[in-house]
């Protein structure tokens, strides 16, 4: 398995940023005390200050929300918010926001986003704006990335491109200093129990080999992430689907136009689904 990675760049105040990463919590799932939350939750990204007035926020790795959060800190503190994502170092993207609102974005492969293709097309003249740079400079930069027939270079690139943008790069990607937003003993008292691989292998329908799945069933344990396995397969046809307990991953295969035999397309990692996963096999 490669990168997973979403970090925001936010021009503000760590105090600040925390609070607001907390509000947006609120906002999506309620009270803090209410929850019972796993890893992948919103409310286990961590904080670090950069300078007194420039945050960035490390996100868990499979969350889904951090760009509706980004989105969010930046209407609420009236500032700017730079995120970047990189997907199992297969492509990655950025978005920027203002105020809220959205002024620039990119993404080095727009046939993996779950988006129109053509909403993906980048204002380079905004992000050179912003950041003081020659649009030139950035705009060849990006297209040459757009150009590349592989892309497993992601943390390089991302790094190349946040020195463009005169980032502070090596301490937004340093792990040190990164810290939770909330205390330990909080964390514990909101937290699910932990579900391994172990726990799984007590389910009533465990086995070693690969659990065949209905697309309904698919749908139903995989609902964030069907957009997603829909693009991947969108030229393939007859798609099976099955369960890979002891790696802990949903195994799409398929047959792409000219192809004599099936392949595998995806392999999806489902860490962030252990609790469905085990009602399922618990069925």
């Amino acid at each position: 398995m490669g990168t997973f990675l979403a970090i925001s760049v936010v021009q503000n105040s760590k105090n600040n940023t925390e609070k607001k990463l907390i509000e947006f919590s609120e906002n999506i799932q309620g009270d803090l005390k209410s929850l019972s939350i796993d890893e992948q939750n919103i409310l286990y990204s961590k904080v670090k200050k950069i300078d007194e007035n420039l945050t960035s926020i490390l996100y868990p790795e499979f969350n889904t929300d951090f760009y509706n959060c980004a989105q969010f800190i930046s209407k609420n503190l009236n500032t700017l918010v730079f995120t970047f994502y990189i997907y199992d170092n297969d492509f990655w993207y950025f978005l920027l926001y203002r105020n809220g609102k959205e002024i620039s974005r990119f993404t080095t492969n727009s046939n993996e986003t779950e988006e129109n293709p053509d909403s993906w097309i980048c204002n380079y003249v905004g992000l050179a704006e912003i950041y003081k740079i020659d649009v030139t400079i950035i705009k060849e930069y990006l297209e040459k990335i757009s150009s590349k027939n592989e892309f497993n270079d992601c943390l390089n690139e991302i790094s190349y491109l946040l020195n463009l943008l005169n980032f502070p790069t090596n301490e937004i990607f340093s792990l040190k200093n990164y810290k939770s937003i909330l205390s330990k003993k909080t964390i514990e008292s909101i937290q699910k129990p932990f579900i391994s691989l172990f726990d799984l292998r007590k389910t009533k329908k465990y086995t070693k080999e690969l659990i065949q799945l209905k697309e309904n069933e698919v749908k139903e344990l995989f609902e964030e992430d069907i957009d997603f396995i829909k693009t991947k397969c969108k030229n393939a046809t007859n798609i099976k689907y099955s369960l890979n307990i002891e790696c802990l991953t949903l195994e799409v295969f398929g047959k792409n136009i000219n192809e004599i035999e099936p392949k595998n397309i995806i392999n999806l990692g489902f860490t962030h689904k252990m609790e469905q996963i085990q009602d399922f096999l618990n069925k």
